[in-house]
Formats: C-alpha cells, sequence, structure tokens
C-alpha cells in the first residue's frame, strides 16, 4: 500500500510539468501564427512577381555563366530566406552583366512590421570578417529616365511631391508606373576581399517606403504599408596608382547606368502608391512641405582623388 501512493506521488509532478510544457508550447505556437496571420493581414501584395522583371534591361542582360548559359535567379532555402539575412521569402536574387561588367541585383520585398532580420552590406559583411575600407557613405545618383513626367500626376501624401511616371511594357504594351518621390540616394560601403587589398566588394542599397525613397532604414515607420530593400553587389580590382575610391567610383557609375531601366520594372512589381494611398489628386493640391532624409554622411566619389567633400 505505501510503495503504490509513494509511486503515484511520485508520478503526479511530471504528468503536472508534462501537462504545463504543452500549454506553454500552444500558447507560444498560437501567439507565433497569429502574429505571422497579422503579418501576412498587413503586407499589401505585389501586382506582379518580381521574376517576372526581364532579363532585357538597356544595356544589361542577366549575366551568362561559364557554360555558356544565362545564370538561373539564386534561389534561397527557407531558413536563408526568412530567417537568415533575406529577411523575407519574397525576393529577386540575380546576375546582370554589360559586357565586362557583372553585378549582383538583390530586391526584397518585407512589412515595416516585421524588420528585424534582413541584413546590410556595413553589418552583415563586416559580421562576416571583411575589413571595411570605405563607408557606409550616402551617394546622390544621378538617373537619367527616359521620358518622365509630372504632368497631372498625384501627390505623396507625406511629401506633399508629386509622383513621376514613366512607362514599361507590359505584354508588348506599353503602361503608366509611379516612381517613387524623393532623392536618389543609396547607402554604399566597400569592402576588402583579399589580404593585399587588390580585390573590393562593394555593395549599396536604398528602401522604397510606400512610394518614398531613402537610403536609410531609420526611415522606416511603422504607420507605412511595406518597403522593399534595393541593393546592388559589385566586385572590382584596385590597380597600383589608382586611388582607393576607384573600384567604388566605378560602382557608381554601374548604378547610375542601370537603375534607370531597373527601378520602373520593379515600381511595376511593387503596389502603386497612389491606388492604396487613394492620392488620385492633381499636381496642384500639394499638401506638407517634403521630408528631409537622414543622412549619415553624404559624399560624391567622383570627386579628386581620395579625399571626398562632405556637404
Amino acid at each position: 500500500m505505501n510503495r503504490n501512493r509513494l509511486r503515484f506521488r511520485w508520478r503526479a509532478p511530471l504528468v503536472f510539468v508534462a501537462l504545463l510544457s504543452m500549454l506553454v508550447i500552444t500558447a507560444f505556437a498560437v501567439r507565433h501564427v497569429t502574429r505571422g496571420n497579422a503579418l501576412l493581414e498587413q503586407v499589401v501584395p505585389l501586382r506582379h512577381a518580381f521574376g517576372t522583371i526581364g532579363d532585357d534591361l538597356g544595356s544589361w542582360n542577366r549575366a551568362v555563366g561559364r557554360d555558356g548559359k544565362p545564370t538561373p535567379d539564386v534561389v534561397h532555402s527557407e531558413e536563408i530566406a526568412t530567417i537568415g539575412c533575406l529577411g523575407t521569402n519574397i525576393y529577386l536574387d540575380r546576375y546582370l552583366a554589360d559586357g565586362d561588367r557583372r553585378i549582383k541585383v538583390l530586391v526584397t520585398y518585407h512589412t515595416v512590421e516585421d524588420q528585424s532580420s534582413f541584413c546590410v552590406p556595413e553589418k552583415c559583411w563586416d559580421a562576416s570578417g571583411m575589413r571595411k575600407s570605405i563607408g557606409p557613405q550616402v551617394v546622390d545618383l544621378d538617373l537619367d529616365f527616359d521620358a518622365v513626367t509630372t504632368a497631372g500626376s498625384p501627390v505623396n501624401p507625406v511629401t506633399g511631391d508629386p509622383y513621376p511616371v514613366v512607362e514599361v511594357l507590359e505584354l508588348g504594351r506599353p503602361v503608366p508606373v509611379h516612381l517613387p518621390v524623393g532623392t536618389p540616394e543609396m547607402t554604399i560601403t566597400q569592402f576588402d576581399v583579399n589580404r593585399d587589398r587588390s580585390e573590393k566588394l562593394v555593395g549599396g542599397y536604398f528602401f522604397i517606403v510606400d512610394g518614398r525613397l531613402t537610403p536609410n532604414r531609420r526611415e522606416l515607420a511603422k504607420k507605412d504599408r511595406y518597403f522593399c530593400k534595393v541593393q546592388l553587389e559589385y566586385s572590382g580590382t584596385w590597380q597600383d596608382g589608382e586611388g582607393s575610391y576607384a573600384v567604388f567610383a566605378e560602382f557608381v557609375e554601374i548604378a547610375e547606368d542601370l537603375l534607370p531601366s531597373l527601378l520602373p520594372e520593379i515600381m511595376h512589381c511593387l503596389p502603386d502608391s497612389p491606388g492604396i494611398e487613394g492620392s488620385a489628386g492633381p499636381v496642384e493640391s500639394v499638401g506638407a512641405p517634403p521630408v528631409e532624409a537622414i543622412r549619415p554622411q553624404k559624399t560624391n566619389p567622383r570627386s579628386n582623388g581620395d579625399r571626398l567633400p562632405i556637404s
């Protein structure tokens, strides 16, 4: 009799602990799923998948691999995409080339509410062990879009600026697309790849936040619906006698050459900001004054030698 009583008393705490653990796990799972569903409901869906962006982007085309065939878009595992450096499973990871010039394009789409896991070069590349040699620097980009207009265009409710409009081809027919408002700026960082510092890896990015351009993640606010990070990565070789900004400057030239063709295609995929804002008013109905972008340091890498003026 006493043995049975002791055996019952020994097992009862184990059952209690097991039940308590199940309740905790269930509560955590419900909270996680609920939070995930809430985030999914808040994300404005893309109009077109990033993979629909064509290979022909002006002088830039999909890069060709060693086998002589066009390289396919990079597909990441679910862990890397959602938990790792991408922070989302909605992305485009593609290599483009123009003659001998080759660049990696990484476009990711996020909800503003969940921005903790995505990476930027100055943090992720530095954490991987590469030596940071320049940056991060915020650089003005000179982008020359074809046939851009703001005549009769709606305005962004945050900045009061009219949306520039260009045309892209959809099934062979031109369709109007609203470009984001704001000054085209990119946060750029350069790293040394090898010990003698001859190989450089340059990464630059900017964000499109509800139809606004910003080079800084601090511009993201919870009231915004979405943000898209556009990141370019370029590898170049520094030659003796060149300034240390030579590869950096090559990257800027490439970005300015590629983005006038790439950015309209990205905006064709993203939600149409005037449509989701309901801002169909004419250009004359300008709202609040423009919001100044946060600039940690503004530079122009194509100036004299290694010294960059700060304005």
